[in-house]
Order: structure tokens, then sequence, then C-alpha cells
């Protein structure tokens, strides 16, 4: 399912349900998400930077201190999606860091970049953990597992580019009846100009009836 479509999905619940259904539903949906991308790679050592390869986000920034481990990520999006992105893409990052780190505790501190503290305050999310908004980033803070030297280090993981081709022929991939799917449908669901999709497309040598085949 493309991302924008699981956030608008999560809106429309969050509309619908009451708040803790809502964070339970992100979560579970978090889980079940890493769940398999461990089991696609199961064969082979899962380290917390492949993460960046599964996630819609820019990058993603390890800090490691003496007492503190960050992870911090550069999620291309505003508005009102930013909210749910950033807490569905916290718990994937959350679980999926988990996975990797056993021993792993609960995390000591979030920062989002989202402003309006009324949705955290709406969806009742647990504030025993420091809430920071409007931040630069958005990242998980947790005491740091193995003894570092008192100097700061800092790891830069950036995403893959995919191309626009790339990119609708893995979207079209989760739709049934696909074959049906207009460009302008397929548009609206993503959030993306129609005349800007076949621009891109055709700079490709491509368009979008030849990969919705």
């Amino acid at each position: 399912m493309p991302f924008r479509s699981l956030l608008m999905l999560m809106m429309a619940s969050k509309d619908a349900l009451p708040p803790t259904r809502v964070i339970t539903l992100v979560q579970s949906a978090a889980q079940s998400y890493v769940s398999t991308l461990f089991t696609e790679s199961q064969k082979t050592k899962v380290t917390l930077n492949q993460l960046i390869d599964h996630i819609p986000a820019k990058s993603l920034t390890i800090r490691q201190e003496s007492s503190v481990s960050s992870i911090e990520l550069d999620i291309p999006m505003t508005g009102k999606l930013l909210f749910l992105a950033e807490l569905y893409l916290l718990a994937v990052t959350h679980f999926y860091y988990k996975r990797t780190y056993p021993d792993l505790y609960s995390p000591i501190r979030y920062d989002l970049r989202y402003l309006e503290s009324s949705e955290l305050s709406e969806l009742q999310v647990n504030s025993r953990t420091p809430q920071f908004l409007g931040q630069p980033r958005t990242a998980l803070c947790y005491e740091t597992l193995t003894s570092n030297s008192p100097n700061t280090h800092q790891t830069l993981y950036p995403s893959r580019v995919f191309t626009y081709s790339e990119q609708v022929a893995a979207a079209l991939e989760s739709y049934i009846g696909r074959d049906n799917l207009s460009i302008d449908e397929f548009c609206a669901v993503v959030g993306l100009g129609e005349r800007t999709l076949r621009r891109h497309l055709k700079s490709e040598g491509t368009n979008f009836r030849k990969i919705n085949r």
C-alpha cells in the first residue's frame, strides 16, 4: 500500500475510533510491517542502517554519545499527515531497533517536527516519555546500550533514490484490480499531479500504461 494511502486510512480511523484504538492501530501496523522486513531478511544479518531502504524517509542518522543514542529521520512531508507519518515511522523504527537489539529499553525521549500539541492530547499519547514538538528532525532517543567514549559519533544513511517508474510500479503492486486504475485515479491516491507524473515518466522513456500492464 502506498504510504500516503496508509496515512489517509489512519486519518479516517482517527476520526472514527476511540483515541486508544488509534494508537493501537498505529503500533500494530508498524509491528506487522517490521515483521515482514525481518522475514524477508532472515537469512542475512539485519542492521539498523538497512531500515532506510524500507521507509519513506530521505535519511536516517544515528548519533551516539556517552549516555544517549538517538535515531533521527528526515521525513519529506508537511501538513496534517505529518503527525501520523511521524507516529507511524517512529513506531516502525522502535520495533525495528528492538528486533536488532533485544535488550533495548523504551525511548527516553522523542522529537516531532509537528507543532500542534492538541493532536497528542486528542490521541491521549503517553506523556511519561518526554515529547518535544517543532524540532528540526523526527527522532527517538535511548539510553546507550554500550559504553562509548565521551565524543559524539554521527553516521548518516541516505535513502536510495528511486526513479518515478520504480515508485509507480511499487505502488501499483498493492492494488487489486490495478488494470482498471486510471492515471488520474492513481494520482489522486498518491497525491501527485497528473501532468507532473506524465512528464517524469516520459523523461524516463515510459508511461503509466506500460507500467500498469
